[in-house]
């Protein structure tokens, strides 16, 4: 059975949007081309461990801002599955940010709920893996318990 046939296939305009989705998240921070418009519904509801955001021009916003501090980075979406009006997709994110020039890499999922379009998109990922882990001071107090606390299993 090849991959593809694997995959619940919902109407054409469904995977478009889908397809939509991911090529706008694969290169960061250069967002154009695509508009939001083209795959979120003007409700949608986004989460992720961080914020909780409704509305397209507040996601797009939010997007905006957290894209504003990258030299560059992107989403591999690595696997995904649509079930009915869900998609979920497990993706790898690389980001290197202005500031430490540090690469981060974290690995995550996103599940979608549809309708015409996205009408909910909620992140699940460590925010502290993203975020905290790469702070000068906080950073480093958290590597050293992940380290103490390995070593205890």
């Amino acid at each position: 059975m090849k991959k593809k046939d694997a995959l619940i296939v919902w109407k054409k305009m469904d995977t478009h949007i889908i397809d939509n989705f991911k090529k706008y998240f694969e290169s960061l921070p250069h967002l154009e081309g695509i508009q939001t418009e083209a795959f979120y519904a003007e409700d949608v509801q986004f989460q992720d461990p961080i914020r909780k955001i409704k509305g397209v021009d507040n996601v797009r916003l939010y997007h905006n801002r957290f894209c504003g501090n990258l030299v560059r980075g992107g989403f591999r979406y690595t696997q995904q599955t649509l079930l009915h009006d869900k998609a979920y997709l497990s993706w790898r994110l690389e980001l290197e940010y202005k500031v430490s020039k540090r690469r981060v890499h974290v690995s995550g999922i996103t599940v979608l709920l549809l309708s015409d379009k996205i009408i909910s998109h909620c992140d699940y990922y460590d925010a502290g893996a993203l975020f905290y882990e790469n702070l000068p001071v906080i950073g480093f107090v958290i590597r050293i318990l992940k380290r103490q606390l390995s070593r205890g299993c």
